[in-house]
């Protein structure tokens, strides 16, 4: 049975882009980054678990997909401003639609999210309009006291924690989780299967793996080609072999659970 439309999804920092791109093949696929949902309508669900920004957006999806579909084509979106529109889009596309999480390893996220300013006053294009935590949660009262570091570490698990329990919600055929770090050519030939897709262009996917799309400038990526993002900056933060006793324990705090859960499920 074929699909009206398909998302992929993750925190943002995770390979959303360079997805958009692996799968819009020109022939029987467009796969937009970061289209139809909006930031704000991210933020508004979260906050008040009201989705009728989300609705709004949906319009504009239906609209986008019967443009495509008359051109024999499928319609997806690749955006992290979609994560939280899963259980919505399954009430209405019900088995019409497929969703892939991409999920970076925590401790390179946090680097990537820290270049590119996420949590950071002092960042010199900050992205301080990102989830807040709720006032049920512990770490709300302590939120203006703590680090960039401590936060990212709290927006990667709640992003991949949402979208993972909505997954548990619907069929298993419905939806592959995909680590960007183990992510290869034989795993996109197989997502193209997934989503129905025939027109693998082995060559086209080859070039694009070997491209590194909106990345953090960095001094030693020489054997890719690099693709930069214009508001990150180098970085600076250290891998993970430097991190301190406490850095450790946080990044234990938050990941540890989820981690296991998403080795067992991820995609080989």
């Amino acid at each position: 049975m074929s699909i009206l439309t398909f998302f992929i999804v993750g925190t943002g920092r995770c390979g959303t882009n360079l997805f958009s791109k692996l799968f819009s093949n020109e022939e029987e696929s467009i796969c937009e980054h970061e289209a139809v949902f909006r930031h704000e309508s991210m933020l508004r669900f979260w906050k008040y678990r009201d989705d009728s920004y989300y609705l709004q957006d949906i319009k504009t999806l239906f609209s986008k997909i019967d443009f495509y579909s008359k051109k024999k084509m499928i319609y997806g979106i690749s955006s992290a401003f979609a994560s939280f529109v899963i259980p919505l889009a399954y009430r209405i596309f019900k088995e019409k639609i497929k969703f892939i999480l991409l999920v970076r390893e925590p401790s390179e996220f946090v680097r990537s999210a820290l270049a590119r300013g996420f949590f950071d006053p002092t960042h010199p294009n900050p992205c301080l309009n990102q989830l807040l935590p709720n006032k049920e949660e512990e770490i709300y009262t302590r939120w203006s006291k703590i680090t960039p570091f401590e936060k990212n570490l709290w927006y990667w698990k709640t992003i991949n924690n949402y979208v993972i329990e909505e997954f548990q919600k619907i069929s298993v055929s419905q939806y592959k989780i995909i680590k960007l770090e183990s992510f290869n050519l034989t795993i996109v030939k197989r997502l193209y299967s997934f989503l129905g897709l025939r027109k693998f262009n082995k060559q086209r996917i080859k070039t694009l793996l070997s491209t590194k799309i909106n990345a953090s400038p960095e001094n030693s990526e020489k054997e890719y080609k690099v693709n930069i993002n214009p508001y990150s900056l180098s970085k600076t933060f250290p891998s993970i072999e430097y991190w301190n006793s406490h850095q450790l324990l946080l990044l234990k705090k938050y990941t540890k659970n989820l981690m296991h859960i998403i080795n067992q499920k991820m995609e080989k």
